[in-house]
């Protein structure tokens, strides 16, 4: 993926405690105390979304989330200005400062809920608190699901599936398991490769527990540039219904 000039995370989490490092993904240097990086904290219950484009540190912060309850979180940049947004709520904006509009973290390496050590983090952000505890059930970057499992990372700490909740009267097939969200309506969540109401289709989410200091998945010399992404093959099976005899199925390209 691509995040030089554009960058938008979704992630869905239910805090246990009002502050944590829920998201960081940077490329330091300079002996690790600058450099340009993404992050989300939680801090008096609010989230706030630090990010530097070699420029200097900008941030934006939304109002308090429940603790204990599922909330929705957006943020992101495009150039140099930011955004961070909860469910379905006001866009808050900020820009960061002059000269620098891009975003350089191509080989680096991507943490949730928490990092290894406290030399990952630019100098200013380390004295935040670093432990998150909670549950994190999904997270996208630019619309790209990222797989929340000990499998699919490099390294973990500490991470476990969420335990299933009392599901009632709603089935959730034979592979999903029920979760309470913030209205206290229960929801299925679907196994890694399932989704739908009975996790009968194809995804890729998983919830995942974090319930203890000193713990984080971390996902090592992530890729971010599409020249890397167009190297790898690619095999693509459609089913389709059509009325017509022509027409264009699908694209893939780089418009110049």
């Amino acid at each position: 993926m691509d995040v030089r000039d554009r960058v938008e995370v979704r992630i869905r989490l239910q805090p246990k405690s009002t502050d944590g490092l829920v998201f960081f993904w940077g490329a330091l240097k300079n002996g690790n105390s600058a450099g340009d990086f993404l992050a989300l904290y939680l801090i008096a219950s609010q989230p706030h979304f630090f990010w530097n484009l070699g420029s200097g540190i900008a941030y934006v912060k939304a109002p308090s989330i429940p603790s204990h309850g599922w909330s929705s979180i957006v943020f992101g940049r495009t150039g140099r200005d930011g955004f961070i947004q909860i469910d379905e709520g006001f866009r808050h904006k900020q820009t960061s400062p002059p000269k620098n509009s891009h975003l350089d973290i191509s080989g680096s390496s991507l943490f949730i809920g928490g990092v290894r050590g406290v030399t990952v983090l630019p100098a200013k952000l380390r004295p935040l608190p670093r432990d998150f505890q909670g549950a994190i059930e999904f997270l996208s970057v630019n619309n790209r699901p990222i797989l929340l499992t000990q499998n699919t990372s490099d390294w973990s700490s500490g991470v476990s599936k969420m335990e299933e909740a009392d599901c009632g009267e709603l089935d959730c097939g034979e592979y999903g398991r029920c979760v309470s969200r913030r209205d206290e309506d229960m929801i299925c969540i679907c196994p890694e490769g399932k989704s739908g109401t009975k996790c009968s289709e194809d995804a890729a989410t998983q919830a995942i527990s974090l319930d203890s200091p000193h713990t984080y998945l971390a996902y090592l010399n992530t890729r971010t540039t599409s020249q890397t992404v167009a190297t790898v093959p690619a095999n693509f099976s459609l089913e389709l219904r059509t009325t017509d005899q022509s027409g264009m199925l699908a694209w893939q390209g780089k418009l110049i």
